[in-house]
Formats: structure tokens, C-alpha cells, sequence
């Protein structure tokens, strides 16, 4: 069994803050929105958008995932999944 240290935890959340932000930015541009239709959607600011798709925002809230999957009619889980395609 892997020893689990906040270590391991940080590189598993960095992990799945970037495949987040992969796969929003996938959908956005698949769905020829801009940073600013989604921040819109999502009550934030295009900044926000812009670092969530980047991998750069760690604080992602279930609220904000649940916007997400609903506007784009995907799953949450497909979110996280970093071979996701749209």
C-alpha cells in the first residue's frame, strides 16, 4: 500500500486541477464559447476561467463543477478524467 504524505496529495490535486482545466477549455472552445460566456455562466470572472484552464486554480467548488457539467452536459466525472474527449 502507498504511503500517503501531503506530498502525494499535492501532485494528485495538481494532477486533477489540470485535467479539470483541459477539459473545460475542450469543451469551451467545442463549444466555440469564450472565457467570458463561461465566467458569466459560472458567476466568476474570465481571470478565474482563464487559471481553472490553466490548472492554476485549486479551489474548484462542487457548485462550480456542477455548473460546469450542466453546461456543458458532461458528466462530473468526465471532468476529472485527463483522457477525456469531448
Amino acid at each position: 500500500m502507498q504511503e500517503i504524505t501531503k506530498q502525494s496529495i499535492s501532485g494528485t490535486l495538481a494532477k486533477q486541477m489540470f485535467a479539470i482545466g483541459v477539459n473545460v477549455r475542450r469543451l469551451r472552445v467545442r463549444d466555440k464559447m469564450t472565457q467570458e460566456d463561461v465566467a458569466f455562466y459560472l458567476q466568476t470572472n474570465k481571470s478565474t476561467v482563464s487559471a481553472m484552464e490553466r490548472g492554476m486554480l485549486d479551489n474548484v467548488t462542487v457548485r462550480s463543477l456542477i455548473k460546469i457539467s450542466v453546461l456543458f452536459s458532461v458528466s462530473i466525472e468526465s471532468l476529472f478524467d485527463k483522457d477525456f474527449v469531448s
